[in-house]
């Protein structure tokens, strides 16, 4: 799957299934463990935080910081490919 997604950015609230549950189920797939994934939502409080790492989340940032986005997730990019 490396070849073709190089990177998942999900929000945490979504209508169908929350963003924390899809990360869980990404870093629970033997596939997509590799794939690093970035929680992107306006509501990351420390409690979120939190969550998030327990999920599996390489990365969380706080909407709308779309140039601080980029940059982590051009690194996240960068360190997996390194792997």
């Amino acid at each position: 799957i490396t070849e073709f997604v190089n990177l998942i950015i999900t929000d945490i609230e979504m209508p169908e299934m929350d963003g924390l549950t899809l990360t869980r189920k990404i870093k629970d797939t033997h596939a997509f463990k590799p794939v690093p994934v970035i929680l992107f939502s306006s509501i990351i409080t420390d409690v979120v935080r939190e969550r998030g790492m327990k999920a599996g989340a390489d990365d969380q940032i706080s909407k709308p910081d779309l140039p601080q986005l980029t940059k982590r997730a051009k690194d996240l990019i960068d360190a997996f490919a390194a792997k």
